[in-house]
């Protein structure tokens, strides 16, 4: 599995639906949204240990505009029937802890309609690839215990 920037990789689900693996892009800031509204209150919560009713333009803006290698965010998309959009499933990222620089945050969200199909052990599996492209050996993730599907 490659995480380069030109990364682009096709997987298939264990459902057998086919999904794109690349890396997130500041274009893609209206998809983050629409995903972001197909969450249920309880997958939001269980990402975001709160009620987020939205993502603003500043969040959205630290979501899709990172650097790569500190700040890294891994998108999957699906198929659209026309071929013209890529819808978005599940996005994997990474923060580099400044005072401890091979240690991460780490967090994986799933729309709902997308879970329980492997994809978010697809994007972790990802995700951890590159930080080990980027020197990173342990990630730290706050899960909430009720979630366990992440635990």
């Amino acid at each position: 599995m490659r995480t380069s920037p030109e990364m682009c990789e096709s997987h298939s689900l264990d459902d057998g639906s086919r999904v794109q693996l690349r890396h997130i892009r500041p274009a893609d800031t209206v998809e983050l949204r629409r995903a972001f509204e197909r969450l249920s209150p309880a997958s939001r919560y269980r990402r975001f240990f709160g009620a987020i009713p939205h993502l603003g333009e500043a969040a959205l803006r630290y979501l899709t505009e990172v650097d790569g290698r500190d700040h890294v965010a891994l998108v999957a998309t699906g198929e659209s029937p026309d071929l013209k959009t890529e819808p978005g499933l599940g996005v994997a990222r990474f923060v580099r802890l400044h005072d401890e620089p091979t240690v991460a945050e780490a967090a994986v969200t799933v729309v709902d309609d997308a879970q329980r199909k492997g994809l978010g052990r697809l994007l972790a599996t990802a995700l951890a690839q590159a930080a080990l492209e980027r020197g990173i050996h342990t990630f730290r993730a706050d899960v909430l215990a009720e979630n366990t599907a992440m635990v």
